[in-house]
């Protein structure tokens, strides 16, 4: 899967730099793996850790629109801060945390099950009748694609609570 991710970033990039109007069909799933390449950099899964580079792609994921990709973000700059004990960047993680809970709310509202259910996550332990309010549209959007399995998910999530 990450090399795959590679090929479709590699792809979209080269799009982008011959021509600015490139093929939709490259930007499909492209937020994805922005986000899996991020990763890779982050954790060295295939590749060197570069905490550079991790952020290059997650900044480019951001741009279009992925919560996801700034939460992780927000995981760098929270958790990871001994990789570069010597740079300065100008993010700091409570700053990319609220990033992605707008995001999310962006994406949710345009029908996406998964940002609503990482809404979910981020208010469960802090404003559980927020985090219900999510859940809820989590579940109505999952039954609405006809994810089942995402469905039982969420709810086994909820029922232990």
């Amino acid at each position: 899967d990450i090399e795959l991710c590679f090929d479709k970033v590699k792809a979209y990039e080269g799009a982008k730099i011959i021509d600015s109007n490139y093929s939709e069909s490259l930007v499909d799933g492209i937020e994805y793996a922005l986000i899996t390449v991020g990763k890779a950099y982050r954790f060295g899964a295939g590749v060197k850790k570069n905490p550079d580079n991790a952020i290059k792609y997650f900044l480019e994921a951001i741009k279009l629109g992925s919560g996801e990709a700034a939460f992780q973000l927000g995981h760098i700059f929270k958790h990871d801060g001994w990789w570069w004990k010597k740079k300065s960047y100008i993010f700091n993680a409570e700053d990319c945390y609220k990033t992605a809970i707008n995001l999310w709310k962006k994406e949710a509202e345009k029908g996406s099950s998964n940002a609503a259910w990482s809404l979910y996550y981020r208010y469960r332990n802090r404003r559980p009748e927020e985090a219900q309010k999510w859940a809820s549209l989590a579940i109505k959007l999952a039954k609405k694609l006809g994810d089942d399995e995402q469905v039982r998910f969420m709810k086994g999530i909820l029922n232990e609570r």
